[in-house]
């Protein structure tokens, strides 16, 4: 199998697991949860950006690197709905990639959450209509260039994890981003669900 066949297959159970906890297809989604939802994951974002900057050899490896982030697209998005990105969660479950493998193990996860993403775009468009308008540059990220975007990270995945462990460490870094972004969006569930109780009392 290819790479990217790999990571799909070694994640496969992690990535079920993980739709179960984003709240966007719930029928029944208002516009102060899709805030939660994006205050939540700006800092979740910020800081994985920050450490995969810091990998060396990444920039080299993936030449459009610096057009991936999306912690500016996150700004935007709360911006646009006048709220804060302020949100501590724990800083534990933020990857920490050390060498390239680690890093596009970590990338493979952050990268195909916007295939997911354009499924849940309609899905908050079709629930929140106006108020979300201009909004959802987070979910839609590439546009119209998503494809291309993905061909291009696979492409680069299929060539740099061709040794058989750097391959096994993109997966496991892949398996720890996904198991760590789940533990993070229910603890941020968790601290709304607290802090909604303690508003009103």
């Amino acid at each position: 199998m290819s790479a990217i066949q790999e990571l799909k297959a070694g994640t496969r159970d992690l990535h079920e697991s993980i739709e179960k906890v984003v709240p966007l297809l719930d029928p029944a989604l208002t516009i102060e949860v899709y805030i939660a939802y994006l205050q939540q994951l700006f800092p979740f974002y910020q800081w994985v950006e920050q450490n995969l900057r810091c990998v060396p050899s990444l920039r080299a490896t993936l030449e459009d690197l610096d057009e991936r982030w999306k912690t500016g697209l996150l700004a935007i998005d709360l911006k646009g709905l006048r709220k804060a990105c302020e949100f501590s969660l724990e800083p534990s479950l933020i990857p920490q990639p050390r060498n390239v493998p680690e890093a596009l193990g970590c990338l493979y996860v952050l990268e195909g959450s916007t295939l997911g993403a354009q499924i849940l775009v309609r899905a908050v468009s079709s629930r929140l209509g106006e108020a979300v308008d201009g909004r959802t540059n987070f979910l839609q990220s590439y546009g119209p260039a998503l494809s291309e975007k993905w061909r291009g990270l696979c492409g680069v995945l299929n060539s740099a994890l061709a040794e058989p462990n750097d391959l096994h460490a993109a997966v496991l870094a892949a398996r720890s981003t996904f198991d760590n972004l789940r533990k993070w969006l229910i603890c941020g569930r968790e601290q709304m669900e607290t802090m909604r109780e303690a508003l009103s009392q």
